[in-house]
């Protein structure tokens, strides 16, 4: 199904990615990627030539028909202020049995394209399961119109992963956390400035 849907952003609104060398490594990674639609889980999904988890703000699981589609396409509720340790075991053990998620990690939709700040979880999740993180980023969900006439680009692009070793984690490594972000959001931000050339 994953490649029937790569196929059909391909065909219908001229998806390209780009930087598909960064995905021939085997291990378990972090998918950090922009966020700018409702769409962004499947065409980042459909980019990526593995099978993965998404992380998702716990609000979308509130429809349940809703919930349960997106169950189908293994979203993990997730609330974007705090990380209870129930849904924080549930990540690092899909990570630490070989499986790689996506995460939206600037918590919400942005309306203007520009990169936000990251929310800390990103860096709390990879150095609690000692996950590379693969910075991502995403251009035109929010104008498939515009794609699908080839006025606007649909691509997605994948930069190298940002390797860590797992460390015992403490409170006073909340430093530590913003530093993994900021290196992952510098990494998007180059990503973004390479789409835009």
């Amino acid at each position: 199904s994953q490649i029937l849907v790569r196929n059909f952003f391909r065909l219908i609104f001229g998806l390209k990615i780009f930087g598909e060398e960064n995905m021939q490594f085997k291990e378990s990674f972090i998918y950090a990627s922009n966020h700018l639609s409702y769409t962004d889980a499947l065409v980042v999904g459909c980019a990526i030539n593995r099978e993965v988890s998404f992380m998702a703000k716990k609000e979308l699981f509130q429809n349940c028909l809703f919930a349960w589609l997106i169950r189908k396409y293994n979203a993990i509720p997730i609330d974007r202020e705090e990380i209870d340790r129930k849904t924080l075991r549930l990540v690092v053990n899909k990570l630490e049995s070989g499986d790689s998620i996506v995460m939206f990690p600037e918590g919400t939709r942005s309306q203007s394209g520009e990169l936000g700040e990251l929310k800390i979880g990103l860096g709390f999740i990879a150095m609690h399961a000692g996950a590379s993180i693969v910075p991502v980023h995403v251009t035109g969900t929010n104008n498939l119109l515009g794609c699908f006439f080839r006025k606007k680009k649909l691509e997605v692009r994948i930069g190298p992963p940002i390797r860590i070793t797992k460390k015992t984690v403490s409170k006073a490594m909340k430093k530590d956390y913003k530093v993994l972000n900021s290196m992952a959001l510098a990494e998007m931000r180059m990503l973004k400035g390479e789409a835009e050339t």
